[in-house]
């Protein structure tokens, strides 16, 4: 029995209409796709940052440590004299007031003048540097002065410099006639003498010591 002409129209519709839905399917599956590699981008972008950042951190901790050590080098080095001041001499020669200030002729000759003193205790101090004439008192002449000697090392104390001054007097009573150190009267020996005031005391001394 043939179907009615109405029937085959439906049936041709009903299967175009299923044909045009598969065809719309596939075509809007590539763009999911397209969205999904768009997403992953940025997290390459992400992590490349954060390599960048480990890469700067890394840097940072390289070099503070030397800067730390370039510190330490530097808190270590000195080379500063060291100074023993107030070393007192006195010469039997005139004084003149020109020889109160520093920076007349008379000083910077006088300074010049005892310079004939440093061989004497550099031969006694190997680590001896210079003899610097600080100022001048009346009195004869009466010199006050430091001694500087090299840094880092052992120093002698001011009572040895004072015996190699009165040692060296004897070979200066021409050029630099040294009669007292450190109120210490001295011969043309170079050795220490008793003054007249001292003398009668020790006889004093001697007499009761006997009895």
């Amino acid at each position: 029995m043939a179907l009615p002409t109405w029937i085959w129209a439906l049936t041709l519709t009903i299967l175009s209409a299923q044909l045009i839905s598969a065809d719309n399917s596939t075509m809007t599956a590539p763009p999911s796709n397209s969205t999904s590699n768009q997403t992953s981008a940025p997290a390459a972008i992400q992590t490349t940052g954060s390599a960048a950042n480990q890469t700067s951190a890394q840097t940072t901790i390289q070099t503070t440590p030397s800067a730390a050590s370039t510190s330490t080098v530097q808190s270590t080095t000195s080379s500063a004299p060291q100074i023993i001041p107030n070393i007192v001499f006195t010469t039997n020669e005139n004084f003149t007031t020109d020889l109160l200030n520093s920076s007349s002729a008379a000083f910077q000759n006088r300074s010049i003048k005892i310079k004939q003193l440093e061989p004497f205790i550099r031969s006694a101090f190997p680590s001896f540097n210079s003899l610097t004439l600080v100022s001048c008192s009346s009195g004869s002449i009466v010199h006050n002065t430091s001694a500087a000697f090299g840094a880092n090392v052992t120093v002698p104390n001011i009572t040895s410099i004072y015996s190699v001054i009165s040692n060296a007097a004897k070979n200066l009573t021409a050029t630099l006639p040294i009669t007292f150190v450190n109120g210490i009267a001295v011969n043309s020996a170079g050795t220490a003498r008793t003054s007249l005031l001292a003398a009668p005391c020790l006889v004093v001394m001697s007499l009761l010591a006997w009895q």
